[in-house]
């Protein structure tokens, strides 16, 4: 039984590793199934009466509840950094206007002014995005695809981030 929870431990850790890297999304989905596995071995061992078998499937569910609850503070953190750097390029867009009367047609007319350089949406080593950039009528949108399958854009006139389909 402890070799196996020392695998299933190991397993776990090489996914948050993973999901520091960038691949948050994909380990998150793994993870979760690896805990519906473990959860129907629960039951399954309840059912007949298999006890050993039990608590090694109680210690894997144990595992993986920490591995994804780990992986929520991982994207979190990662959400985190990628809207601090969309407020820096949004307070550029505004001291942009502050001194021509409208925002920039594109990000890189902030440069160098406002930005040294126009930061990545994300950094990551396994994912690596930009910020997507749109003026049109005396506004602004700056998005970014967000976890996996959401787009997260920020409009200047509500000015607010919003999630988009």
């Amino acid at each position: 039984m402890r070799r196996k929870l020392i695998i299933s431990a190991a397993i776990a850790g090489l996914f948050l590793v993973v999901a520091a890297l960038g691949e948050d999304m994909v380990v998150f989905m793994l993870g979760a199934f690896a805990l519906l596995l473990h959860f129907a071995g629960v039951l399954l061992a309840l059912v007949m009466r298999r006890w050993a078998d039990l608590r090694l499937h109680v210690a894997r569910c144990g595992i993986w509840l920490v591995t994804l609850i780990a992986l929520g503070a991982i994207w979190g953190l990662h959400q985190s950094a990628t809207r601090t750097r969309g407020e820096a390029v949004i307070a550029a867009c505004e001291g942009y206007r502050a001194k021509h009367g409208r925002y920039p047609e594109t990000l890189e007319a902030l440069v160098p002014d406002f930005l040294a350089a126009i930061p990545p949406a994300s950094d990551r080593l396994l994912r690596k995005s930009e910020f997507r950039y749109r003026e049109r009528d005396g506004a602004f949108t700056l998005g970014h695809a967000g976890f996996a399958i959401n787009y997260q854009e920020y409009d200047s006139r509500s000015r607010r981030w919003q999630l988009r389909d």
